[in-house]
């Protein structure tokens, strides 16, 4: 791979380029009608994660435009192809090749096959396929007709390359578990190869060329170059992209700064690595396995090594004599080369079976085959005949598996157990259980058992006992069982728990702060009353935005409606205005709200990659999940009025009902929250970081970088960006402007756009104005009816406009509703629904105000205000004066739990912010 920047800041291909790519390679009319079908037209099929992966769209600098992949696997082969020089451009999906192989019976299978990716190399048009080495090794099992491996070592599809190779394109197999520690160095660098990424200053520079020309033939590892240049890590990945400097990002991952080794170019990289330095890896980059039965040449003569200790390495040269060498002088041999790797031996099925006896040896016999192997030594005596035996042993397994301390290992006896159950009681059993209880809401297993006694009585068989029965259902497949009796949900349940642990090769949830980010909604098992009458308004839903890698959580969004796109976009909103960035991916679920137009808009704007969870697999969301549970376990079921009690709907009582005891209105739970998730959550220790998530933000900006060229100002054009726009995106001018939601909206810059459509958005929460994108930028429309819809929301005018289509007559049913009924609905605002929907929008109002551009708050530092409690309005009834007592001292300041703030917010639930 050429230099990490040169291949980042290219310029797409434009439609005359691929013309001339075409007519450079000297390609046929037919593949190049067939290129030009397929670039231009959409994928083929729908691209998803089929409800196994997750999948998403990936941002595309080489191709302006995002892509979709439908698993991690095929994110990795994008940012692989994203920054290999050969690549101009990739497209998903992009065509269909019709197949034929024959099956295991020989019966010939017609298909069609679906590549990941259509990819425009310099020498060639390439068909890729993104698997991983696991897969490919149970398709060759399953399918060795359709799929294979070369004699090099190569995975290939031979039905699909002969179908590509019709219209002239290769196919190449894309295994992408070689790629990982690329893909996630990937990652950590995708922030700095932005055009807007600050250079280092010059003198940081020298600085760092100073201290890596003085290590020429010794490169330094990333933590020593940190230490003695005195350069920020921001500033080294920066100089890493900009090519100043050189780290092989194929190598080695750059979270662990130890090992990462850094040259002056990549130049230096080589001739460092072929003269001197060589990372316990030979010239051919053949890794030295450290295990029993590898193989190596040491002096001209090939050695195999027979075990391992924590000190010693024993291996056996050619004349079958085995010879011992400290470890660490092993390790000095391999890193000057004396010791070279001979991989000879890495598919041999005799050394493969050896180190299979060997990991499955338990302690014990390992300690037995040492004390065997002393007494063949003579350094213990044993009688003659004993060690004569053993002796034997390991000259066979020399030659059975070129490792004679295997033979010396005590294998354990084979017990050959023949059923006494008959083979037709078996055949019995199987269909028992295929047409009686595997299937969808089956009987038990007496009932069952009962069902096989019947059969084998029939055939005048013995029936085998319940005990019987029951084990050998145990025996099958119990996730399978479950999925056919009683559906894939239970099943699900039942499973181990997916692999989120944090690994090397693919970090879950990023390596940095900002890195991940998961939304998600939940309605709160709390009610909340109105502010002016006191009258339940019913559960409040939920929308959160917390950061994967620290569990912080970035903002929130409190309100009425159900979940929709206006509340997604409400809570990246508020993450925006407080961090002023949003995370570089978003994991979100299947749901219509995260799929619109707008927030697909804002995350390609901000470079945000937006990536979708599989659908009824809360697991793969679990990070957002588990913050749900603890925030109802901690908060909402500790407060006043929460309905806890109506999981037990007949217990409840007028005395505990929560519609008769609610406690708290919209501004107050918001404002409890954010002492919740910005004060206590932030600073509390998490049991999976074991370090607050506060601290692991700061352990993550020192680590990675501040970043702060991904910083973008929350201004005007930002907070009209966050709004949705209308049902099309454009609304048409007339002489009398623009119509949306039945209103009309005018302003004197739309007189230049009259009969021409415009892109419009509207405020959720304000629907006397809109915004129209005219001569390059957003600007203001006002509706006449300005008095009456200030303030008004969408949700109240579709209420109102509900209410009006039942009033109507059936003479009226196909008139179009006129918009002067409908402010005169909204101005008199008596109906039930219409008051209770205004008394909604109207505690939304506080945390609405503080979402606007120049709202002036806290400092750019979250830090949530104290709360200081009011005491209830004084008792009005007179009452004999008393004489006025001295003040107090103040008593000295006490941390305050959260268990001590509930029970003060149920006490008084009257306070103000301080």
């Amino acid at each position: 791979m050429t230099c990490f920047h040169q291949n980042l800041k290219s310029a797409p291909m434009s439609p005359a380029d691929r013309e001339d790519y075409m007519a450079r390679l000297g390609l046929s009319e037919i593949t190049a009608n067939f290129i030009r079908r397929a670039i231009s037209n959409p994928p083929v099929r729908a691209v998803g994660g089929g409800g196994r992966a997750v999948s998403g769209r990936f941002i595309s600098r080489k191709n302006h435009s995002t892509v979709d992949y439908e698993s991690k696997r095929e994110r990795t082969m994008y940012s692989r192809l994203e920054c290999e020089g050969d690549c101009l451009g990739f497209f998903a999906q992009a065509a269909v090749l019709p197949i034929s192989y024959l099956n295991l019976k020989g019966e010939s299978v017609p298909t069609q096959c679906t590549p990941d990716a259509l990819v425009l190399m310099k020498n060639g048009p390439i068909f890729f396929e993104c698997k991983d080495a696991s897969t490919m090794e149970r398709l060759v099992k399953e399918q060795p007709n359709k799929w294979a491996k070369t004699v090099d070592g190569r995975w290939s599809c031979p039905p699909a390359e002969a179908a590509a190779k019709e219209f002239g394109i290769g196919y190449h197999i894309f295994i992408a578990d070689d790629y990982q520690v690329f893909g996630r160095n990937y990652d950590l660098l995708s922030d700095f190869y932005l055009k807007d990424c600050p250079a280092p200053p010059a003198e940081v520079r020298i600085a760092v060329q100073t201290a890596l020309a003085a290590n020429l033939m010794e490169p330094l590892t990333l933590a020593e170059l940190l230490a003695k240049s005195g350069a920020s890590i921001s500033q080294i990945y920066a100089m890493v992209v900009a090519g100043t400097i050189y780290i092989d990002l194929n190598r080695e991952p750059l979270e662990k700064r130890e090992i990462v080794h850094v040259w002056q170019s990549q130049h230096h990289e080589e001739i460092s690595r072929r003269f001197g330095f060589e990372d316990c890896q030979d010239k051919s980059g053949v890794p030295i396995s450290f295990t029993t039965g590898s193989v190596f040449t040491f002096g001209g003569k090939v050695h195999r090594i027979s075990y391992i200790t924590a000190q010693q390495v024993f291996f056996v040269g050619e004349n079958q004599t085995e010879t011992k060498m400290e470890y660490r002088q092993f390790l000095d041999l391999v890193k000057t080369q004396f010791i070279k790797s001979h991989g000879e031996v890495a598919d041999d099925p005799r050394v493969l079976e050896g180190k299979r006896r060997m990991a499955a040896a338990t302690p014990t016999a390992i300690k037995e085959a040492l004390r065997r192997h002393e007494a063949i030594k003579g350094l213990i005596q044993v009688p003659e005949r004993t060690r004569y035996y053993w002796q034997n042993l390991y000259k066979q397994a020399e030659v059975e598996f070129h490792n004679g301390f295997v033979g010396l290992l005590k294998q354990p006896r084979r017990t050959v157990t023949k059923r006494k159950v008959s083979p037709r009681v078996l055949e019995l059993f199987e269909k028992v259980m295929v047409e009686n209880y595997e299937v969808p809401g089956g009987p038990n297993q007496k009932l069952c058992r009962a069902v096989l006694k019947d059969l084998c009585q029939a055939e005048n068989y013995k029936a085998p006992s319940q005990n019987w029965f029951n084990l050998e259902i145990k025996k099958r497949d119990q996730l399978k069982t479950l999925e056919k009796r009683f559906g894939s949900g239970v099943a699900y349940q039942a499973s181990a728990a997916l692999a989120l642990y944090l690994n090397d090769e693919t970090p879950t949830h990023g390596d940095y702060f900002m890195a991940v980010g998961y939304i998600d909604h939940t309605q709160v098992d709390v009610e909340v009353k109105c502010a002016e009458t006191g009258k339940s308004l019913g559960r409040p839903w939920l929308t959160v935005l917390v950061a994967g890698h620290n569990r912080e959580v970035l903002a929130f969004w409190l309100s009425f409606d159900p979940p929709s796109s206006v509340s997604v976009l409400q809570v990246l909103r508020q993450c925006m205005k407080t961090w002023k960035r949003l995370p570089r991916r978003l994991v979100l679920d299947g749901g219509k709200e995260f799929q619109s137009t707008e927030i697909q808009t804002i995350a390609a704007f901000l470079k945000t990659e937006l990536c979708y969870r599989p659908g009824k697999k809360p697991r793969f969301g679990a990070i957002i999940e588990s913050l749900f549970g603890s925030t109802n376990v901690l908060m909402f079921h500790n407060l006043q009025g929460n309905t806890v009690i109506r999981k037990n709907v007949r217990a409840i009582r007028p005395e505990v009902d929560p519609d008769n005891l609610v406690h708290y209105d919209l501004p107050l739970l918001s404002a409890i929250l954010e002492v919740y998730f910005y004060e206590i959550h932030a600073n509390t220790e998490h049991r999976s970081l074991l370090m607050t998530p506060i601290q692991k933000r700061a352990q993550s900006i020192e680590l990675h970088g501040d970043r702060r060229h991904m910083v973008c100002d929350y201004d005007r054009t930002m907070q009209i960006l966050f709004c949705p726009s209308v049902g099309k995106g454009t609304s048409y001018v007339t002489h009398k402007g623009v119509t949306v939601h039945y209103f009309r909206y005018d302003a004197l810059a739309l007189t230049k756009c009259r009969k021409k459509p415009v892109p419009v958005r509207y405020d959720p929460f304000d629907i006397s104005h809109v915004y129209a994108y005219v001569g390059g930028q957003w600007i203001e429309c006002k509706c006449p009816m300005l008095q009456v819809l200030k303030g008004r929301s969408v949700c109240e005018l579709y209420l109102a406009t509900e209410i009006l289509r039942k009033k109507r007559s059936e003479a009226e049913k196909n008139q179009t509703i006129k918009y002067d009924r409908i402010a005169a609905l909204l101005r008199a605002a008596n109906h039930p629904a219409l008051v209770r929907q205004r008394l909604s929008d109207q505690n939304l109002a506080p945390m609405l105000k503080r979402l606007a551009f120049d709202y002036v708050e806290a400092p750019a530092q979250i830090s949530v205000p104290d709360v200081t409690y009011v005491q209830p309005p004084p008792d009005t009834t007179p009452k004999p004066k008393e004489p006025k007592a001295e003040a107090a001292p103040k008593a000295p300041e006490t941390k305050v739990t959260l268990a001590q703030k509930l029970a003060t917010l149920n006490a008084n639930p009257t306070f103000r912010l301080s």
